[in-house]
C-alpha cells in the first residue's frame, strides 16, 4: 500500500479517535547493509490519540497529496518530541525514500523508538526489519519478540507472522499450536492470509486433523478477500476432488485467478493442464510459456518446472517455441490472465 494511502487513512481514522493501525502496509525490495544489532525496550501498550494534533494532520495530509518533502519536515520535530506516529510515519519515508533519500538505518532509528513506546504497527515493523535484516542485522529472535509486543495488542498481521514463526520454528521453537491459536486470532480479524493458512493446516493435516471441509471453508473465506494462495489451494482441491466434487475446468479457473497475481505454483499448475488438456484446451505453446515463467522463480517446483519445460520443447516446433517465448514475454508484460486472452482472441 502505498504511503499516501496510508497517511489518508490515518487522517480518517484520528479524525473518528479510534485509529487501529492495522493498514500500514509498506514494502521495500531487498535487505540493505546491516549495521550491529540493536535492541528497544518493550513498553506498555499506548493511547495513540495522545499523539493527535493539528501538525500532525497536516503533516498527514501532506502524504496523501505527495507532498512528501513537505510531510518530512512536519514530522521531523514531532518525531523529535517522541510523537510516535511521527515517528513510524517518518521511519517509513526514510524507508520508502520518499522525501528523504532511502534509509534503512535512519528508518530502524525512527521505527524503533516508535515500538519502543508501544506502537503496535511500529512493533510489528521493526520485528520484519529485524526478520529481513533491514537496517539491522538479522535476528529472527528479536522479530519473534517484537511480532510478539504488536500480537499481545491484537495486531493480526504480527498475530499471522508470529505463527509463521512458530509454525517454521524460526526464532522461537516450532510450536504448531501456538501457530494455530495465533493465526485463529488473525482469521477472526479477517486476516486472508492466516485464514489460508489454517486451510493449508487443514488440507495437508500439519498441526491439525487432515479435514478437506474445514480446509474449503478456510480458503473460501481467504479467497473472497482475492488471497493468491487460497485460489491455489481451491484449484488443487478441485483438480483432485478433495472435499469437492472433481472438476477440471473448476481447478483451471481457480489456477488462473492465482496466476493472474502471479503465484508461482499456479502457474506451474496451470502450464500443466494446459499440456495435458484437462479443463482447457490443449496448448503446448500456453503450456510451455506458464511453466517457463514457475521455472525462472524460486520456489518449491523450480526445479521440476524446468525439467518440464525441457520435454515439452522437444516435442515442439521450432515456431511453437518461438512462440511460447513471445507468450512468456506477453505474461510478464501484460499479466497471465490477459496474455491468455489475447491468445485465444477474447
Amino acid at each position: 500500500m502505498k504511503i499516501r494511502m496510508v497517511a489518508m487513512a490515518l487522517v480518517l481514522a484520528l479524525i473518528d479517535t479510534a485509529c487501529s493501525w492495522k493498514t500500514l502496509h509498506l514494502h521495500r525490495d531487498g535487505p540493505a547493509a546491516a549495521p550491529p544489532a540493536t535492541t528497544f525496550p518493550a513498553t506498555k501498550p499506548l493511547d495513540i490519540k495522545a499523539f493527535y494534533s493539528t501538525d500532525l494532520m497536516e503533516a498527514l495530509k501532506a502524504v496523501a497529496r505527495q507532498d512528501y518533502s513537505a510531510a518530512v519536515a512536519d514530522f521531523t520535530p514531532l518525531a523529535a518530541s517522541g510523537n510516535a506516529i511521527a515517528q513510524v510515519m517518518l521511519g517509513e519515508m526514510y524507508r520508502e525514500g520518499k522525501g528523504v533519500p532511502s534509509n534503512d538505518t535512519q528508518a530502524i532509528v525512527w521505527i524503533g523508538k516508535a515500538a519502543a513506546q508501544g506502537l503496535p504497527e511500529a512493533q510489528r515493523k521493526l520485528g520484519t526489519m529485524y526478520r529481513m535484516g533491514q537496517g539491522i542485522a538479522r535476528n529472527d529472535k528479536q522479530a519473534a519478540k517484537w511480532y510478539g509486543s504488536a500480537a499481545a495488542q491484537g495486531d493480526a498481521d504480527a498475530q499471522r507472522e508470529l505463527g509463521t514463526m512458530y509454525f517454521n520454528g524460526q526464532g522461537v521453537s516450532r510450536d504448531y499450536a501456538q501457530a494455530v491459536a495465533l493465526y485463529r486470532k488473525a482469521a477472526a480479524q479477517g486476516d486472508a492470509g492466516a485464514q489460508s493458512d489454517l486451510g493449508v493446516m487443514y488440507h495437508k493435516g500439519q498441526g491439525l486433523p487432515h479435514d478437506d471441509a474445514q480446509a474449503l471453508l478456510w480458503f473460501q473465506q481467504a479467497e473472497a478477500h482475492g488471497y493468491a494462495q487460497a485460489q491455489y489451494y481451491l484449484g488443487q482441491m478441485y483438480r483432485d476432488g478433495q472435499g469437492v466434487p472433481r472438476d477440471d475446468t473448476q481447478a483451471a479457473a481457480w489456477y488462473r485467478k492465482a496466476a493472474a497475481q502471479d503465484d508461482v505454483l499456479a502457474e506451474y499448475a496451470l502450464g500443466e493442464l494446459y499440456a495435458s488438456g484437462r479443463g482447457v484446451p490443449q496448448d503446448v505453446v500456453s503450456a510451455c510459456a506458464l511453466i517457463s515463467l514457475a521455472g525462472a522463480a524460486e520456489s518449491p517446483v523450480k526445479n521440476e518446472a524446468v525439467d518440464d519445460r525441457g520435454k515439452l520443447m522437444q516435442k515442439m516446433t521450432p515456431a511453437q517455441i518461438d512462440a511460447s517465448q513471445t507468450l512468456a514475454s506477453q505474461m510478464r508484460s501484460l499479466g497471465v490472465a490477459e496474455a491468455l486472452d489475447v491468445r485465444s482472441g477474447k
